[in-house]
């Protein structure tokens, strides 16, 4: 029995040597699965075919006698308005600045805004310490 399991076992140095005997084959689907795992990676997970665009800038605001956590929930104007950063993204802002120049006809600003494809972040500093709103 014992001599059985030893003849129908196959030892590693035959498993190259059938392989090696069928190199071109072999090596035809180290090929194609090298071709198809580089294509998923590209296509799947890859992101950069996706453009992105990034403004950033820093605003300083004069003191206006206004504690911190009365500018931390807006800065006013002194003719009493509040300044929204948020209005630099709104989409009328960037319609009116697409509308400016013919460099921008391509962007679809309604449905960026729809799909809230644009975002803006603040960061808020005030007595050396920063927070992000």
């Amino acid at each position: 029995m014992n001599e059985e399991n030893e003849e129908k076992s196959i030892t590693i140095s035959e498993i190259w040597r059938r392989i090696w005997s069928q190199k071109w084959l072999f090596l035809a689907i180290i090929f194609a699965v090298t071709l198809v795992g580089t294509l998923v990676v590209q296509f799947a997970w890859n992101r950069t075919g996706r453009k992105e665009y990034v403004v950033g800038f820093s605003l300083n605001l004069p003191d206006d006698g206004q504690t911190d956590e009365q500018r931390a929930n807006g800065y006013r104007y002194s003719d009493g308005n509040v300044f929204y950063f948020g209005e630099y993204i709104s989409e009328k802002t960037l319609a009116t600045v697409k509308d400016s120049n013919p460099a921008f006809e391509s962007l679809d600003i309604a449905t960026l805004a729809q799909k809230e494809a644009i975002s803006c972040t603040e960061t808020y500093s005030a007595g050396g310490g920063e927070r992000e709103r």
